[in-house]
């Protein structure tokens, strides 16, 4: 698996990772000690597991929903952010609008990772959704995702 890097996000660190944990999957110890490191400030988390080796935690930060995938050894491998359209950069929706036409944008998220932000989006068109993996300067290219987020 590729490794991604986390978006910068300004945190405090009082909390302990024990107060972590919601609804019925208990992250991994070394998980939440991760998590706390990041995003300590979090007060409400609900934690998913993804696969055998990958833990979800979903959060609000900032009125933003974010995503945040760790591997159980607690190394953060991404974070998502979801957007709304206007928030995409402008040379990536003039291009979406050139090559989609008018379409349905729905789960649009992005993905910092290495030297480049990658964007993801579904496009629904007469009933047929298509996901989409794109760059600020609107390269697009049509994907097929292992995991959602």
């Amino acid at each position: 698996m590729k490794r991604l890097f986390s978006l910068a996000v300004a945190g405090a660190f009082a909390l302990s990772a024990q107060a972590f944990t919601t609804g019925n999957h208990e992250a991994p110890y070394p998980v939440r000690q991760s998590f706390a490191r990041e995003f300590g400030h979090v007060k409400t988390v609900n934690w998913a597991p993804v696969k055998d080796n990958l833990t979800k935690a979903s959060f609000m930060l900032d009125d933003q929903e974010f995503t945040a995938f760790f591997d159980n050894a607690g190394d953060l491998v991404a974070t998502t952010v979801s957007l709304q359209k206007h928030q995409l950069p402008i040379r990536l929706r003039l291009a979406i609008d050139a090559k989609l036409g008018s379409v349905l944008l729905s789960e649009m998220y992005y993905v910092e990772h290495s030297s480049e932000t990658a964007y993801y989006f579904n496009a629904i068109k007469d009933g047929q959704t298509k996901t989409y993996q794109a760059f600020a300067n609107g390269r697009m290219t049509e994907v097929q995702l292992g995991w959602k987020k």
